[in-house]
């Protein structure tokens, strides 16, 4: 399954694991309901340039 084209939804908190395992997937976006940890904004600047 091709997962670059696709996008993850999560119900939770946004950890940096959860982050950590879209990336890993080549998930391009994760889409959370509640705001990310400080953590998690630390691992997607380091891995894709975002915040």
């Amino acid at each position: 399954m091709d997962f670059g084209r696709r996008f993850c939804v999560i119900v939770s908190r946004c950890s940096y694991e959860r982050m950590h395992k879209a990336i890993m997937a080549g998930m391009p976006e994760l889409v959370a309901v509640t705001a990310p940890t400080a953590r998690a904004l630390r691992v997607a600047g380091g891995m894709r340039g975002c915040t």
